[in-house]
């Protein structure tokens, strides 16, 4: 309540009756769309940038700054006529040389972009033919590089503006050309942004957008019940019910991507015996988890990949819920009873905490010794994760997989050097998901991502706990609600009506 009674003296301009109120978690690290890859990020920065394609919350391509493209050379060059009409919020043109220093600046592995450089390195070269013509000559056949066009990376940042104030500079003071201008923000605590009365699309239903990011759960949940948020980006599963039974509010719900897991840290002498890794599998039951957890809003899942990715394998098994047959393995590992084991979570979430726990209980029931440890967001992506591996013997990891294609998220999380797999080096895998990129034939290609998706879950690199629902607390003042499945809202159409 303190800090939105500042808010109120900061922002006191503001009509309440033109400003939607949207609570999340916590704000991302960074607004630079190459130093981030996460779904904070995209729930809030998707507001403020455009790519050349735009996809829609129901996943459908659309052009965005491109108004057409061709697909030209046998799949390995494309072509986009870009919009002429289009400035970026401090009035700098926005043509072809803003699309080629963007990518360029994403391919020289420039701030944090290491995160997601794999997901770009098909193209070889960005082209200018004309000031709103451009080409991408690619180095290998890329099945999703048009869904690329719409992520992170993707975005189209101004030249002038990083050139002139640099790229610090850019990370607290945004620029793009999306149908929101950043405004203000204070302490990571609030965002302002309002509406761009030139946005190529028509101007937003909404004059003011105001995030404002509360990490505890009881108070973010309290704000939104009290009418002090119009929209709850994270709704903890747990205060579904209590939600449901008030009034002027609702559970929006729809099938999410997120896959909650598990990673075994191999360096980790424990850890590096797959039996130990098969039994863990084994000791937790995964629907007890959704119905307790979630309260239903997910299911379970064999690997990181969920039925609406390319490479989803129906026939895959789900690790049974097999006390006795773990307990086995790990005699059989000469596991003694009372190993510790050190499980590392997101101190900023609340529901990873509960996650954490209640897995907890089924590994104690194995006999191991558990302790749960938090650690910062900033620390998990930052230095924890990514690039060095510091984990523990296992830590919490929530996969998005938004390109809708397993081959990409397969690469960044299992091949040998990739930024976000510090972990597994396995020759076999890696000459599959070499062999994988570039394949035009879909059917072959799909065979082969079943094959490595059988791979890991026979190694149990990793423990799939569930999908979860993408869920969102709505004011029934909110009118136009589209909620997005891969957290990436844009409120281009929401309406509120006080």
């Amino acid at each position: 309540m303190k800090k939105f009674l500042i808010f109120l003296l900061l922002f006191s301009g503001l009509v309440q009756a033109e400003t939607l109120f949207i609570g999340k978690r916590h704000a991302p690290l960074s607004w630079d769309p190459i130093d981030s890859y996460t779904m904070f990020w995209g729930a809030v920065a998707s507001n403020l940038y455009d790519g050349l394609v735009l996809r829609t919350e129901t996943f459908e391509l659309k052009p965005g700054l491109a108004q057409s493209w061709q697909i030209l050379d046998d799949g390995l060059r494309f072509r986009f006529q870009l919009r002429q009409d289009v400035r970026f919020h401090n009035g700098e043109h926005f043509d072809a040389e803003s699309v080629k220093f963007s990518f360029e600046r994403l391919l020289r592995n420039e701030g944090n972009s290491a995160l997601q450089l794999a997901l770009y390195d098909s193209i070889k070269q960005v082209n200018v033919i004309d000031p709103y013509t451009i080409d991408f000559v690619l180095h290998r056949h890329d099945p999703s590089f048009l869904t690329k066009l719409a992520g992170y990376g993707g975005m189209i940042v101004p030249p002038n503006y990083i050139k002139t104030y640099g790229e610090s500079h850019f990370d607290k003071n945004p620029v793009g050309t999306g149908p929101f201008k950043f405004v203000a923000s204070k302490d990571n605590d609030i965002l302002h942004l309002r509406a761009n009365p030139d946005y190529f699309a028509g101007q937003a239903k909404v004059e003011h957008l105001v995030f404002r990011f509360i990490a505890d759960e009881k108070v973010r949940v309290r704000e939104f019940l009290e009418g002090r948020l119009d929209v709850l980006q994270d709704l903890p599963f747990s205060d579904v019910p209590r939600v449901k039974n008030v009034k002027g509010v609702d559970v929006v719900a729809v099938k999410g991507l997120t896959v909650q897991t598990l990673q075994f840290n191999l360096i980790e002498p424990l850890m590096q015996d797959v039996r130990v890794r098969q039994a863990l599998n084994l000791a937790v039951d995964k629907q007890a988890l959704i119905n307790m957890l979630l309260n239903g809003y997910g299911r379970p899942v064999a690997g990181l990949q969920t039925e609406m990715t390319f490479g989803y394998d129906p026939d895959l098994k789900i690790y049974p819920y097999d006390p006795a047959k773990a307990k086995a393995l790990l005699q059989q590992a000469g596991v003694k009873a009372g190993e510790k084991l050190v499980i590392n979570y997101r101190s900023s979430n609340y529901s990873l905490y509960e996650m954490a726990r209640a897995v907890a209980v089924f590994f104690k029931d194995l006999d191991f010794k558990v302790e749960l440890k938090p650690i910062t967001q900033e620390t998990y992506l930052r230095s924890s994760l990514m690039p060095a591996n510091k984990n523990d013997e296992i830590f919490q990891f929530g996969w998005n997989g938004w390109t809708l294609d397993f081959g990409d998220s397969a690469y960044l999380l299992f091949h040998s050097g990739q930024a976000w797999n510090p972990l597994i080096h396995s020759p076999e895998l890696d000459a599959l998901l070499d062999q994988q990129r570039g394949l035009r034939d879909s059917q072959q290609r799909l065979n082969i991502l079943r094959e490595i998706a059988d791979l890991a879950h026979q190694q149990a690199y990793y423990l799939p706990l569930f999908a979860e629902d993408a869920i969102y607390g709505v004011s029934d003042k909110v009118k136009n609600f589209i909620p997005a499945a891969d957290g990436r809202m844009r409120y281009l159409t929401t309406e509120i009506q006080r």
